[in-house]
């Protein structure tokens, strides 16, 4: 226990007092003449007997009440920790009394039925109620007082040194600068309310100490500032971003600096001023947040909670600056169901509106394109109704994109106290034409082929099978063999360099007559061939009776698009009557298998260098010799081959739109490769960067912007555009807080203190530096001490003047 103001407890000698006027004021025996001198001398050792017991009690009484008085204006305080009492010892306390009244009030009331003399009964009752409250008091202290203590003393096991309000500090503020914090509610976001009191905190801390500053915006040491000044210059300087790292990580850090730190100070102390506990120092963390799940760990472990532990001697202070009930409308979630279209091609946009706070209202979300001079177009918009349940969507359509890039934004109309989320920014990368090229033993071979990609607008070229050697093969983003025969060993060298160098090959097997005739050491299972191809050929077979393809997982790009309702079912219902008996690579993968018991492969690919195989052991015919597909689902079955040419060239795999935080990769021209590049920011900061010779694309991280990003060639010979579109995480919009059980999986139970103000935090601090203050405790026992010693005097008095 420690004292504000020691000297006052000079005044505990003021207890004398009461002493010395009972034994100077204490009533002296009159000699009466009477001559029942036996009965006298017996009534008066009786009374002599209860009076002491009264003013026994009297006297402890006012000694108490000024010894109250003087511990109270020295304002004790304790030691930090748990100082309720639990339930059990509040009802063994209640079980004491009741139990010491229950016995007191059935004595008295045999004795009184007893009708014994009352001088008798009055001395019977001064030394029962005496002996029942030393009973219920030893009682009290071995059954509540002990446990009590006991506890109190494994929660103090490892105390804090004793320190006084001009002990200088050294303080970590950890400011959460998410998105999140960017909420605004009269007039202040919550990363202005946080500043506000960490700059009052600041202003407040004593001469010499030391404060560093840390966001979770950026992953750099923690250190501290030069002077206080310095420290309240880099809080001032903390902003919201759409990218950070979890608080967790940086309030690690925090801890590891502060053990760091005083590790070092306590090694530069000369060894006699060496203290195990404290390097003359008050050490604390300030963790200035809204308790929005989204910026912590996905899971709590139990390393921060262990670290904390032992970290006993530093102090943990939790600044909640959030708000209880938001209300907040987004954007989130953008999915474009190609982000990469051929020019002149359409593309579907769609986004999610989750809200809180706005259920059954109605808002605007706008469609907005850049014009040729940068500029927002408005192009159309929705109306979509908000509700708290069901997460709304909304969808554009985009059709009739020509630029190389298009880039647009998503916005609501309406606002909302965190407006960063009121938006979506996108981008559609838009190529040539995909340029197909089709080759076969005869041209009517591929006319189902060829005819289907030029109604899907693909640059579709045919050659036949003889003539393919003196083809140049890199003028084209994709191959199709359509019951291509056994090819030459130099045929397939050359198919095998063109896949390697990042080029699409697609093996349609299937006539009579085609590959049957090839099977041989120059044909499909040749030792050239196998190096592309991802399986041997083994035989043709029949179904009887025919099967179908097995679409149960649509994971794979290729077939990601049939997973909507009815259209893996469509093609499912398709009749396959012959396929080829394959043996797959070991680093081959199928795409889709035939609902056979043999799950007998239907598509199979396989990479090779930077380029990609995709094997159709059934045939594309009219015919419906081999299967009804072209026939039975035409519209599905030129879903298939669009969404296999767009796997085989890349196009699927584009991205041209991110989240910050992940790395955007930029595909680079192969046939005009430059050397240096500008990344343009959306705030206008360009960065110059080298790219590394043989290159096929180009990393950029981090994303810390959100925005339209620009990729632009630093050679003005070698031209060069790319660009995409970065937008804020999805989760910064979930505003669902942290309770406190999960700030105690976090941190550990009781072993931080937690504030709304700056008054609140002042009291956490007082409390954690100095102790519980229990100058309210002790002015309680003044007043109990107070009202009984009036009580006692009061009856005391009163019965002497009734004798």
């Amino acid at each position: 226990m420690s004292f504000v103001n020691e000297g006052l407890l000079y005044a505990l000698g003021f207890i004398a007092v009461p002493v010395m006027l009972h034994l100077l004021m204490r009533a002296k025996p009159k000699k009466l003449m009477f001559p029942a001198l036996r009965l006298v001398q017996q009534r008066r050792l009786q009374n002599v007997r209860r009076m002491r017991l009264k003013h026994l009690s009297l006297l402890l009484l006012r000694m108490a009440v000024l010894a109250a008085i003087a511990l109270a204006v020295a304002r004790p305080s304790l030691p930090p920790a748990d100082y309720s009492m639990t339930w059990t010892e509040i009802a063994t306390l209640a079980g004491i009394v009741g139990i010491t009244a229950a016995v007191g009030f059935g004595v008295e009331y045999a004795w009184r039925k007893s009708k014994l003399p009352q001088h008798v009964l009055s001395s019977r009752q001064t030394y029962l109620r005496s002996g029942l409250l030393a009973a219920s008091v030893l009682l009290a202290l071995l059954l509540v007082g002990w446990p009590y203590q006991h506890r109190l003393a494994e929660a103090m096991a490892a105390p804090r040194p004793t320190v006084d309000e001009d002990t200088p500090v050294a303080a970590v503020f950890v400011f959460d600068s998410s998105l999140s914090m960017a909420y605004t509610r009269e007039g202040e976001t919550r990363l202005d309310v946080a500043k506000r009191i960490a700059n009052q905190h600041l202003a407040k801390l004593p001469s010499r100490s030391r404060v560093a500053i840390a966001d979770n915006s950026t992953n750099e040491p923690v250190l501290f500032q030069a002077d206080l000044s310095a420290a309240k210059n880099r809080v001032e300087g903390i902003k919201s971003t759409i990218i950070s790292s979890p608080l967790n990580d940086r309030l690690r850090a925090a801890l590891v600096m502060q053990e760091d730190d005083r590790s070092r100070v306590i090694a530069e102390l000369p060894d006699t001023e060496v203290d195990d506990r404290s390097d003359g120092l008050i050490r604390e963390v300030y963790l200035f947040t809204d308790l929005a799940q989204s910026a912590w760990a996905k899971s709590p472990g139990r390393f921060l909670q262990d670290e904390l532990k032992r970290l006993a001697w530093l102090g943990v202070y939790v600044i909640d600056v959030g708000v209880e009930q938001p209300r907040n409308m987004a954007l989130t979630k953008l999915r474009l169901t190609q982000e990469c279209v051929a020019e002149g091609g359409l593309t579907t946009l769609a986004a999610s509106l989750p809200s809180v706070g706005f259920a059954d209202q109605d808002q605007v979300v706008e469609l907005l394109l850049a014009a040729p001079g940068g500029e927002l177009v408005k192009k159309d918009q929705r109306t979509v109704k908000l509700t708290d349940s069901v997460v709304p969507e909304v969808q554009f359509m985009l059709s009739g994109l020509m630029r190389r890039i298009e880039r647009g934004q998503l916005r609501l109309v309406s606002s909302d106290p965190l407006v960063e989320d009121n938006r979506l920014d996108f981008a559609v990368r838009v190529d040539p034409a995909i340029r197909v090229l089709i080759t076969s033993p005869r041209e009517d071979e591929g006319d189902e082929l060829q005819t289907g990609l030029e109604v899907l607008q693909y640059r579709a070229s045919y050659v036949p099978q003889a003539k393919l050697e003196a083809t140049d093969l890199s003028a084209f983003d994709v191959v199709c063999f359509v019951n291509v025969n056994g090819s030459s060993e130099k045929l397939w060298k050359k198919v095998a360099d063109y896949v390697a160098a990042g080029g699409g090959l697609a093996v349609i097997l299937g006539a009579e007559g085609g590959p049957a005739a090839g099977i041989n050491s120059l044909g499909y299972n040749s030792d050239v061939a196998k190096s592309v191809l991802p399986a041997e050929l083994v035989a043709p077979l029949n179904f009887r009776p025919a099967k179908s393809l097995d679409l149960k997982d649509t994971s794979h790009p290729l077939i990601k698009k049939f997973d909507g309702p009815g259209v893996a079912a469509e093609l499912m219902s398709v009749d396959i009557r012959r396929y080829w008996k394959v043996k797959t690579q070991p680093d081959a993968k199928v795409i889709v298998p035939y609902a056979d018991n043999l799950a007998s492969p239907a598509f199979i690919e396989r990479m090779h260098g930077q380029g990609r195989t995709v094997m159709v052991t059934t045939a594309f015919d009219l015919k419906g010799e081999w299967n009804e597909l072209p026939r039975q689902s035409p519209a599905y079955f030129l879903m298939l081959v669009d969404q296999m040419m767009q796997y085989l060239s890349r196009r699927t795999e584009a991205r041209v739109n991110f989240v910050a935080g992940e790395t955007a990769l930029v595909p680079l021209n192969r046939e005009k490769p430059i050397k240096d590049y500008l990344l343009r920011k959306p705030s206008g900061v360009q960065l110059p960067g080298k790219i590394a010779e043989g290159a096929v694309e180009l990393s950029i991280s981090p994303l810390d912007e959100r925005g339209q990003f620009g990729v632009l060639s630093a050679q003005a010979e070698t031209p060069f555009e790319a660009g995409f579109a970065v937008n804020p995480p999805p989760e910064e919009s979930n505003f669902t807080r942290l309770s406190t059980v999960d700030l105690d999986q976090w941190l550990g139970e009781k072993r931080y203190s937690i504030a709304t103000s700056i008054d609140g935090l002042e009291k956490s601090v007082t409390t954690g530096r100095l102790g519980v203050e229990a100058f309210p405790t002790v002015l309680a026992m003044l007043l109990v001490a107070f009202c009984l010693e009036h009580l006692v005097a009061n009856r005391f008095y009163q019965a002497d003047q009734q004798a």
